[in-house]
């Protein structure tokens, strides 16, 4: 994930590059040209305004929106492997515990 507001910053694009060269799968958060950085990466998010402050603004929301989402799932998921892990660990009990 690389998130650049212009696309252009020099540091933004040799870490780009370097991913690339390892084969990561590269997401770009860019302003409204992708500036450098669209050509780079496999998949680009663009906010389709020209004010920096607007569009790091937006960044902001869309990573605090994934950060709500993928911990309501992580919650889910912790509490579902609890049940699941419940649900064995007494089914284990009963069969320790029933005559064969």
């Amino acid at each position: 994930m690389i998130i650049s507001a212009s696309g252009n910053s020099p540091n933004v694009l040799r870490a780009a590059g370097v991913a690339n060269e390892r084969g990561a799968i590269t997401i770009a958060w860019t302003g409204e040209s992708g500036g450098q950085l669209a050509p780079l990466a496999d998949l680009v998010v663009r906010v389709p305004l020209s004010s920096m402050e607007q569009v790091e603004d937006a960044h902001l929301i869309i990573a605090r929106s994934l950060y709500v989402t993928l911990r309501a799932d992580l919650q889910h998921a912790a509490f579902a492997d609890i049940l699941v892990s419940s649900v064995y660990t007494e089914s284990m009990e009963a069969d320790l515990t029933s005559p064969s």
